[in-house]
């Protein structure tokens, strides 16, 4: 495998064998998401079982390589300037084009010099780095929802179905990687839009607070905030958060990886339109 680090600025530098700054052997924290779970033991009977998993921060270790020139001087200062989180880079695998985002420095580069790390034109220094998001990104995925999604009056509905309210269905969506998908919902003249996920038993949904007039666009930002970034929730393209455009109670949530079934609700508009717009998230880089 070989990397790239992408600075706040977007200017690449190689880590490659082939550069001024390259990715020695030692390296952590580059290959599978860190994982912890919750379990509780069964009530009768042995074992226990999973009542939550999640992903921390990643934390990456970087030894690295350096000859004297403005590529190492450049590398060492776009990560010194992600220190604090105010600003974020990435670290890119160049096989897949896989992304390890929002990375921030952590510390490694105080000055300590002894003879195994310095040289006459060269330095080794070994970067410790954060990644907030411990997922690889992959590709821009693209899923193209239902907009028309009625419950008929006399239509044949279990007693405990799992449906909106006013009306809908379930339907199975495909999503691509090894993590639940976060991203964008974009809708354009809709009548009505709702949308639910049930995940380990937990049921979200969220519905749109008014039809819409032609032209008009809503977002729903389902994505994990950024610092001075991003923020998640609802915004009519500006980027601007506001949560009247969703009826209140509304909540958002992933939807899960693979093969799932989600509830949606929707009345079309004149040329109507429904997308989830969502970045594959991977375990490994490649």
């Amino acid at each position: 495998m070989s990397f790239v680090w992408v600075g706040p600025d977007g200017v690449e530098i190689s880590l490659g064998v082939d550069s001024d700054t390259q990715l020695l052997v030692g390296a952590m924290g580059l290959d599978s998401a860190p994982a912890t779970s919750v379990t509780e033991d069964r009530v009768s009977g042995d074992g226990a079982i999973v009542t939550q998993v999640r992903y921390p921060a990643r934390e990456v270790v970087l030894p690295l390589y350096l000859r004297d020139g403005e590529d190492s001087e450049a590398l060492l200062t776009s990560m010194l300037s992600t220190s604090g989180g105010m600003s974020l880079g990435s670290i890119v695998e160049t096989t897949n084009g896989r992304e390890l985002t929002q990375v921030m420095y952590v510390g490694g580069l105080e000055g300590e010099i002894t003879r195994d790390n310095r040289g006459r034109d060269w330095r080794k220094e070994v970067v410790q780095m954060r990644a907030l998001d411990p997922f690889w990104y992959g590709e821009q995925e693209v899923l193209i929802l239902p907009t028309e999604a009625e419950t008929q009056y006399n239509a044949n509905v279990d007693y405990n179905a799992w449906l909106p309210y006013d009306g809908g269905g379930q339907f199975q969506v495909t999503v691509v990687g090894d993590a639940p998908a976060v991203g964008e919902f974009v809708l354009q003249n809709m009548e009505r839009f709702t949308f639910g996920t049930r995940i380990r038993g937990v049921e979200r949904t969220w519905t749109m607070a008014r039809p819409q007039n032609p032209g008009e666009t809503l977002i729903v930002d389902t994505r994990y905030p950024i610092l001075f970034e991003r923020e998640r929730g609802p915004h009519d393209g500006s980027g601007e958060v506001d949560w009247r455009l969703l009826l209140a109670g509304s909540q958002l949530s992933d939807i899960s990886g693979g093969t799932s079934t989600v509830i949606i609700g929707a009345t079309p508009g004149l040329s109507p339109s429904a997308q989830f717009r969502y970045r594959s998230r991977w375990l490994r880089p490649t």
